[in-house]
């Protein structure tokens, strides 16, 4: 069996090039924790992009994908073209 193919080692190859991604882009490392934070950041400030992506991020890590789908769309919409943004939206 080659392992290199399967859906389970692309998927947590593609995680790890994203946690990358996001230390490149400058993001913050964000975990399920910082969720209602970040909430209420994108509450008090709706049109920054980047704390969409974010939020998305932490929701994917959460395994709310449908959420995280959503938020992350919300982004890209609003002008996000980062590289975790588009590779977390490709995730979900």
């Amino acid at each position: 069996m080659n392992y290199a193919s399967t859906p389970l080692t692309r998927h947590f190859f593609l995680v790890a090039v994203g946690f990358g991604l996001s230390a490149c882009a400058g993001l913050p490392e964000v975990e399920p924790v910082d969720i209602p934070r970040l909430e209420q950041a994108v509450r008090a400030s709706p049109g920054d992009t980047d704390l969409q992506v974010q939020l998305g991020m932490a929701r994917f890590k959460a395994s709310d994908f449908e959420s995280a789908r959503t938020v992350l769309q919300s982004a890209v919409d609003g002008g996000n073209e980062s590289g975790p943004a588009y590779l977390y939206l490709g995730l979900v």
